[in-house]
C-alpha cells in the first residue's frame, strides 16, 4: 500500500472511531443518534433525536418514564407507515 493510501485509511479509520460511543453513561441528555455508535452505554431518562435512522446501539441499556424518542424528516416518515 503506498504511504498516502495508507494516510488517508488512517484518517477514515480516525474518523470511525470518533464516531463510537463505547462505556459511556448518560443522565438527561438530548442524544442526536444520526451517525453514530454507541456500544455498552447506559442511558436514563434521555431524549433521543433521529432524522436518518442511521445509527447503532449495541449492548446499550435505555431506562426511565421520562426516556423520549424523536423522530424528524425521513425517518418520522417510516413511523407513521406504522
Amino acid at each position: 500500500m503506498s504511504p498516502v493510501s495508507q494516510g488517508v485509511l488512517q484518517a477514515l479509520l480516525g474518523a470511525l472511531e470518533r464516531l463510537t460511543r463505547r462505556g459511556l453513561h448518560y443522565y438527561r441528555k438530548m442524544i442526536p443518534l444520526d451517525g453514530l455508535t454507541f456500544i455498552d452505554c447506559s442511558f436514563l431518562n434521555c431524549h433521543f433525536v433521529t432524522k436518518t435512522g442511521t445509527f447503532t446501539l449495541q449492548n446499550c441499556l435505555i431506562q426511565g418514564p421520562d426516556t423520549v424518542f424523536e423522530y424528524q424528516g425521513p425517518a418520522f416518515k417510516v413511523t407513521r407507515l406504522y
